[in-house]
């Protein structure tokens, strides 16, 4: 009797939820109740709160592995789907979890993903070229070219040399050079990440455990609310875009335990990251040691080093000031060659450009 009271114990242990909730403030809480009423505020474990008071609903949802291909657009929407077609102009895309057709203007496009579970192995200089973008596979260094068009299952390139057509399932992203387009975001819409990987922005409602999502550019659709990630407040704070580093965007999935972040990104020893940072304000900071003994974590802007992290196993938070720039760099200082360390969600709060 004693043992199954245990096993109930555990049982009831393991399905308590535990969503994570960042205020405007900076302060988080594990909370075990979170839904959204239909005026769009936030219930919070029985209490009210304004959505402008909550940054992020970060859930405990299980990770899914959605659609191999994806368009990441240059303000870091990410629609997964099916590659369709390809023009000069646009990109056509079959978009989950919908199935509807979008055209996609090449000039709002970041990256083409052709295989988003290889890893990156660098964080590649893209620098703009007369070509339209560089092409990634799999072990290789980025080839500058166009992507002419997309037949089926393979995709036709040129360069100043030959055309040649490739098997999609040997490349891994096709790249846009330019910088991301924050600055000209509508702060007033909800950025919703969903558990395969999705990103959306739009007005969003939620009843009975589904959640609505209206976007501009696709038909308003529902899904239920454990396939979402997270939501996030992009009015009174500056999320700093991960995927512009160029190298992989760990989402969590296939790992046992959970982060504290949505998306996280790993720098090695020697490594020195780039992120673009209008923004003044304050900066929270999420990291941790991955790999190695010890390491220290140095970011700076605008040339001059800000502040020194030395790193731990737990994950850390951390708060400091920034002023004005374009940029905020990470560097990982460390006698082990093989040290690394994981950063995630890190927000500029006070001073949003733009």
């Amino acid at each position: 009797m004693r043992y199954l009271y245990i096993l109930a114990l555990i049982f009831v242990h393991s399905a308590v939820k535990a969503d994570q909730v960042m205020f405007s403030n900076g302060a988080s809480i594990v909370a075990g109740d979170v839904s959204l009423n239909v005026r769009g505020n936030y219930n919070i474990d029985g209490k009210v709160y304004a959505s402008g008071q909550v940054l992020q609903w970060l859930t405990d949802h299980p990770i899914t592995i959605g659609p191999a291909h994806g368009v990441r657009f240059r303000d870091g929407r990410l629609y997964l789907g099916i590659l369709v077609s390809a023009d000069r102009n646009s990109i056509s895309l079959r978009v989950e979890p919908i199935g509807e057709i979008i055209v996609v203007p090449r000039s709002h496009i970041r990256e083409i993903m052709f295989c988003r579970r290889v890893e990156k192995k660098a964080n590649f200089d893209f620098s703009p070229i007369n070509e339209s973008g560089f092409l990634i596979r799999n072990g290789g260094e980025p080839v500058p070219c166009k992507l002419d068009e997309i037949r089926g299952s393979k995709i036709l390139f040129s360069t100043k040399l030959n055309k040649t057509l490739l098997p999609i399932d040997s490349l891994i992203c096709y790249v846009i050079p330019g910088r991301n387009i924050s600055k000209n975001l509508d702060t007033d819409l909800v950025e919703v990440g969903l558990t395969d990987g999705s990103v959306f922005r739009g007005r969003v409602l939620m009843e009975n455990q589904r959640l609505t999502i209206q976007t501009s550019d696709l038909p308003p659709f529902t899904v239920p609310s454990n396939a979402v990630h997270y939501l996030r407040n992009n009015q009174i704070g500056e999320w700093l875009p991960l995927w512009e580093s160029g190298k992989n965007i760990n989402d969590g999935i296939g790992e046992k335990v959970k982060h504290q972040s949505s998306k996280t990104l790993q720098i090695s020893a020697g490594e020195n990251v780039s992120l673009p940072a209008i923004s003044k304000g304050n900066v929270i900071l999420n990291a941790k040691l991955s790999n190695g003994l010890s390491a220290k974590l140095v970011i700076s802007r605008n040339g001059k080093d800000l502040i020194g992290i030395e790193l731990k196993k737990d994950w850390q938070k951390r708060y400091f000031s920034i002023g004005e720039g374009k940029d905020i760099s990470f560097r990982i200082e460390s006698a082990d060659p093989d040290a690394s360390a994981m950063l995630g969600d890190l927000v500029i709060l006070g001073g949003r450009q733009g």
